[in-house]
């Protein structure tokens, strides 16, 4: 079986249940993951901040998006008219 086939098997098997799932989902909202979630927003505003504005951006979509609020939200980069 391929690496694809496994990691499709995998997440098949993880997520049965909607419980399974909404665990998976809320897996950053307390404790120290939810520290570490804070830490990288933090990072990522203020890495956002002291770039240009951006006209154009790729979204490569991987894990959950749980980023994903960071980015519409973006305040004006430090080169903003």
């Amino acid at each position: 079986m391929s690496e694809d086939n496994n990691i499709a098997k995998d997440f098949s098997t993880r997520f049965r249940t909607r419980e399974q799932v909404e665990h998976y989902r809320d897996r950053y909202t307390t404790g120290r993951r939810w520290r570490l979630h804070r830490k990288e927003e933090s990072a990522l505003k203020r890495l956002l901040v002291s770039m240009a504005p951006l006209e154009v951006a790729l979204d490569i979509p991987c894990g959950t998006a749980r980023l994903s609020p960071v980015l519409p939200a973006r305040p004006a980069g430090r080169n903003q008219r």
